[in-house]
């Protein structure tokens, strides 16, 4: 289960231990090579390739991408200025590639979809994902927001997983011979401020006071969801500023005309990036890998990011009371909270809606969240557990279908749906502060006893994404 946190590197945990060495693939066999020989130290940077099974855009970007992976190497080969040794290897950039379901493969028997799987894959100087391994391609495709239906490259440095680009197949075809490769990103600020910003009279406006917590508004006149969305961001964003604080929100658009952009524009107090600097705002969208609107993300006087959802804040928060919205350590199992189950092993806590059942859970999961996070100096989003508060609502009742367990309060879990496991509190433990330690530190060395969790004869669908 998801044991051993602190020790276990993170590309096991999200690749599983083994890979296909796509050019030893044959019509019989298929080789798999151990990931940690495949994600060694003088690897650099590691490409995650997601790919649908058939497609004319995944031929040419993968004709592009094994070009760009020859000459990335072969120049890594040939760097005498390195003496460490470490970049003279052709490998210092790899890539591993994860080949998605089409809605046709239901109709498809499974002899055809292995065939084709074996045929896109072969010769390919790379690795690969398990074509059937489908719970781990499912993890990866929502954890790295791959697109459906087209390929998307995201390229990662190999020593921590941190995330260097998710637009690689973008900046492939802008710039096939990786010149600039592997395309960091300029900083958040330094974006901000090559160029300048608009009020909603469409006159320039000075530079954001220092202090100030901005919201970046990816949205468009054309899209409903944003347009409803608008009045609410409207509201909260008057409250916040009537409370004192130092908030400014910057419209991104993705309007498709001038006009559409200057009357959408005309409904809103804030500031805007002008409708003409569009490479600004690809750049942005990029930055944050937005893939749909409206979003609203937070960033901090420095320029880090507080929160990408901040749609959801506003949603549940609309007069901003809890403004700026940093990340807390336990919350409340809603619906939006409940969608990040797919990733993340969770601790919940089972209890009655009331205040105080309530206030109790948080005084106990508390202690515990800290104690965990401080450990293990969690600073990647992919090395943690979540710790929530499960009360009676719809989110928590289908939860506890899913895994199969029953309505009594409180009742203290261990739920990790990545690994399909599942652990709870002996009846007759009492939940205290220090129970709920001991309960996740058994969690975390692997002692908890877990069970199975049996999800085929229920398809539970929580925050818009199915869990099976």
């Amino acid at each position: 289960m998801a044991s051993n946190i602190k020790t276990t590197p993170w590309y096991r945990r999200m690749l599983g231990p083994d890979l296909i060495q796509c050019s030893t693939v044959t019509e019989k066999d298929i080789k798999l090579i151990p990931v940690d020989s495949v994600l060694d130290t003088c690897v650099k940077v590691l490409g995650l390739y997601f790919t649908p099974i058939v497609g004319v855009d995944e031929v040419n970007s993968t004709a592009l991408l094994v070009d760009l992976y020859k000459h990335v190497n072969v120049l890594s080969d040939n760097n005498e200025d390195d003496t460490s040794g470490a970049m003279n290897r052709k490998q210092t950039f790899e890539i591993i590639q994860i080949v998605f379901s089409s809605n046709a493969d239901s109709v498809v028997s499974i002899t055809d979809v292995e065939e084709s799987f074996k045929k896109l894959i072969k010769d390919l100087p790379w690795f690969a994902v398990p074509y059937h391994d489908y719970h781990r391609k499912g993890r990866l495709s929502r954890r790295y927001r791959a697109k459906s239906g087209a390929p998307t490259l995201v390229l990662l440095e190999a020593a921590s997983g941190k995330v260097i680009t998710s637009s690689g197949c973008e900046r492939l075809e802008t710039d096939p011979a990786g010149e600039r490769f592997p395309w960091r990103p300029r900083p958040v600020l330094e974006v901000l401020k090559s160029g300048g910003l608009i009020t909603s009279e469409n006159t320039p406006c000075p530079a954001i006071p220092q202090g100030t917590i901005t919201g970046l508004y990816f949205s468009a006149h054309w899209c409903p969801p944003c347009k409803a969305f608008t009045p609410q961001l409207v509201h909260t964003y008057t409250k916040v500023r009537e409370r004192g604080h130092r908030f400014e929100v910057i419209f991104v658009s993705s309007d498709r005309s001038e006009e559409s952009f200057s009357q959408y524009l005309a409904t809103m107090p804030w500031l805007a990036i002008p409708y003409e600097d569009d490479v600004r705002r690809r750049e942005l969208a990029s930055l944050f890998s937005v893939q749909g609107i409206p979003t609203l993300v937070l960033l901090d006087a420095d320029g880090h990011l507080i929160t990408d959802d901040g749609r959801g804040e506003v949603n549940e928060d609309p007069d901003g009371l809890s403004f700026p919205w940093y990340p807390k350590l336990v919350n409340i199992l809603t619906e939006r909270h409940a969608a990040k189950l797919h990733d993340h092993p969770a601790i919940i806590l089972f209890v009655e809606g009331d205040d105080g059942e309530l206030e109790f859970a948080e005084s106990v999961l508390l202690p515990a969240a800290e104690e965990y996070r401080m450990q293990y100096h969690l600073q990647d989003d992919d090395d943690f557990i979540q710790f929530f508060i499960g009360c009676d609502c719809d989110t928590s009742d289908l939860l506890r279908e899913f895994i199969g367990i029953d309505d009594a309060v409180p009742l203290l879990t261990a739920i990790d749906i990545p690994s399909g496991r599942m652990g709870v509190m002996e009846d007759d433990e009492e939940i205290t502060e220090d129970s709920v330690k001991r309960f996740v530190a058994r969690f975390l060395d692997g002692s908890l006893m877990t069970t199975d969790i049996v999800s085929n004869t229920l398809n539970m669908n929580i925050g818009g994404i199915s869990v099976i």
